[in-house]
């Protein structure tokens, strides 16, 4: 031996930094893989949930509602219905033009049922 240093790596250090590397990648990829079906899940139940929104926010404003432009999706599961006005008050001491009215939003393929009340405008006094 002439004393000098070896230049370099040997190939059992190339090898295992290889390997520790290829973890690190495979484990960066495998999140970035999980996140990413996540991120679309996340964005569907988003999408359902503006859209039921919107769908509970035009049943409050529409004596017969039409939902606006619906994905297609959603509107096939839509179902709106309505139950008869709630009893008027017992005491009245001015004519009543106004009526609460229950009413339903169902998304079918999801099980949802949303219900609430709206105001509906009476052509008569009750």
């Amino acid at each position: 031996m002439n004393g000098r240093k070896p230049l370099g790596f040997t190939l059992l250090e190339v090898i295992v930094a290889m390997a520790i590397v290829g973890l690190v990648l495979g484990t960066a990829f495998g999140l970035l893989a999980g996140s990413k079906r996540l991120a679309f899940k996340a964005t569907n139940s988003i999408n359902e949930v503006l859209f039921l929104r919107s769908a509970v926010n035009i049943g409050q404003v529409l004596e017969a509602p039409k939902q606006p432009e619906l994905p297609q999706r959603y509107a096939e599961q839509l179902s709106f219905e309505t139950a008869e006005l709630l009893e008027k008050p017992e005491r009245q001491t001015t004519p009543i033009f106004l009526a609460l009215e229950p009413y339903t939003v169902k998304l079918e393929g999801k099980g949802v049922e949303l219900t609430s009340i709206r105001w509906k405008k009476l052509t008569t006094t009750r």
